[in-house]
C-alpha cells in the first residue's frame, strides 16, 4: 500500500535508498521512492511539487524526513521536507558485544579511513571464517573475497564495525 497525507499532519520516514523512479500514471508524472514508515517498507508516490521538494532538501541514503502536506494561499496544496537526520539504530544492534558502529563526518557519513578499516576487517574476518574449516575443504581467494565483501556491505548497512579473532594465519 502507498503512504497517503493528511493535511497538516507531519509524516516521518526513513529513505533507505533515496533514489526514485519517474513513473507515469493516471494522475501524470509521479516519483516513485521506497521508504519505510514504522518500521515496514512501503511506496511513496511522490508528486512533482514533492519530489522538487525532497531533491532540493538534498536526502541521502538512510535519511529520517519529515514531510507535511499543507494547505497554501488559494485552496492549493504545498509540501515542507524537512530531513531528521539517520535512523536510530535498533537496540539489538547496539547491545551486541564487541561491536562498533563508525564515527560520522560533519556530513552524517563514514570517514573514508573507517570505511577501509571496515572491509580490511570484514576480509579477515572471512579469511578466519575459511580458515577454521576442515582441510579438506578447498576454498579460493575468490571464496575470502566474496564472503568479505559481503560482510562489508551487511556491516555498512547495520553501521556495525565485525571485530576478527586474534589467529595465527599467513596475513599475520
Amino acid at each position: 500500500m502507498a503512504i497517503k497525507f493528511q493535511t497538516n499532519e507531519p509524516r516521518t520516514l526513513c529513505f533507505p535508498y533515496a533514489d526514485y523512479l519517474e513513473v507515469n500514471g493516471q494522475y501524470g508524472t509521479q516519483f516513485l521512492y521506497t521508504v519505510e514508515a514504522e518500521g515496514l517498507r512501503d511506496r511513496l508516490y511522490a508528486t512533482p511539487k514533492l519530489h522538487q521538494a525532497l531533491q532540493t532538501t538534498g536526502i541521502t541514503a538512510g535519511d529520517l524526513v519529515t514531510i507535511t502536506k499543507i494547505e497554501t494561499e488559494g485552496n492549493r496544496m504545498g509540501w515542507t521536507v524537512e530531513v531528521v537526520g539517520l535512523p536510530v539504530p535498533e537496540p539489538e544492534a547496539e547491545a551486541t558485544e564487541g561491536v562498533s558502529a563508525p564515527r560520522p563526518e560533519a556530513n552524517g557519513k563514514p570517514a573514508f579511513a573507517e570505511m577501509e578499516d571496515m572491509i580490511g576487517r570484514c576480509l579477515k574476518a572471512s579469511w578466519a571464517a575459511w580458515q577454521g574449516l576442515d582441510e579438506e575443504f578447498a576454498f579460493s581467494s575468490e571464496d575470502v573475497r566474496a564472503v568479505g565483501i559481503t560482510l562489508f556491505l551487511e556491516c555498512a548497512r547495520k553501521g556495525c564495525l565485525p571485530q576478527v579473532e586474534e589467529r595465527q594465519s599467513v596475513l599475520a
